[in-house]
């Protein structure tokens, strides 16, 4: 008798879960999310298809991963997002995003509805990140922008994959013929996802150089066991060698603090690769920006 209610009661909690992710059925794949997640269920599902299929061939033409996320205010409330780079890292570590040993590729996050500011992001993995520039990212941002402000979705999406194609070929033009970036794209010496945790290094520095201090300061230390200490300074001075003469006061130099005026750089900027270099929560290299 248990161990039938034990298998009605398993086959009952299956069932639930099973309808319960079924309405995702249509947003992600074995892998895991498609290359085209609507949170806000505007896009109908030829639309979907249709966009899926553009992703896909640009993935195989350029061996760069290309996906997209649609969000709004609804989707900012419902998963708590508080950041549109911390979720576009998020989606792309966990939604199995990625081509080659070091996942390259490029995500693009975009918030449907007003405010119409801080509703673009690009995440770049990978190679991708060393060859993005901030250029690129105004760039993708200003193809864009008119369908997030008319609230067009559709028109939004077809923007943002033909943004995409024009970054891809920047992209190829500056890596060898080994998919590396050049030097002239690569200042911050970017070689892939790193072997472990930057914090970890620092902290491996600071212990390294505290052991190193202390063997040299118990080194000299043990040179000076036969000098014995003073309480006073008066008690190293020769008595009748020192004699004041004179005295006086001289200015020797001020010191003059500059604050810098702030610049208004939001529209543009261009120079070399790397923009937006961080880790995310995963332990995985990004690059990028908001907009």
């Amino acid at each position: 008798m248990r161990k039938a209610l034990s298998l009605l009661l398993s086959l009952l909690v299956l069932s639930v879960l099973f309808f319960a992710l079924a309405p995702l059925s249509s947003a992600q794949t074995d892998k895991g999310f498609a290359q085209i997640t609507d949170f806000t269920g505007t896009l109908t599902d030829d639309e979907i298809n249709g966009f899926e299929e553009q992703l896909l061939s640009l993935k195989e033409e350029y061996s760069y991963d290309a996906a997209i996320a649609v969000i709004n205010n609804d989707t900012v409330d419902e998963y708590g997002i508080t950041s549109l780079e911390t979720f576009a890292d998020d989606l792309y570590d966990n939604g199995g995003y990625g081509v080659g040993p070091t996942n390259d590729g490029i995500l693009v996050l975009v918030r449907i509805g007003s405010p119409y500011s801080n509703h673009f992001h690009l995440c770049t993995t990978g190679h991708l990140i060393a060859v993005c520039t901030e250029q690129d990212i105004d760039d993708m941002y200003y193809e864009v922008k008119p369908y997030l402000t008319e609230e067009d979705v559709p028109g939004a999406v077809r923007a943002i994959i033909n943004a995409e194609r024009a970054f891809f070929d920047k992209a190829k033009e500056r890596t060898d013929e080994n998919g590396e970036p050049t030097e002239e794209f690569n200042y911050y010496g970017y070689e892939g996802k790193p072997e472990f945790n930057p914090v970890m290094k620092a902290l491996l520095s600071i212990l390294g150089g505290l052991g190193i201090g202390g063997v040299s300061t118990m080194s000299m230390k043990s040179k000076l066991k036969s000098v014995s200490s003073k309480s006073q300074a008066t008690d190293y001075v020769v008595p009748g060698s020192f004699e004041l003469r004179n005295s006086r006061d001289m200015f020797l130099y001020a010191n003059v603090t500059r604050t810098p005026r702030p610049q208004d750089d939001s529209r543009g900027h261009s120079g070399g690769g790397g923009a937006g270099f961080h880790i995310s929560s995963s332990g995985v290299s990004h690059g990028g920006g908001t907009r």
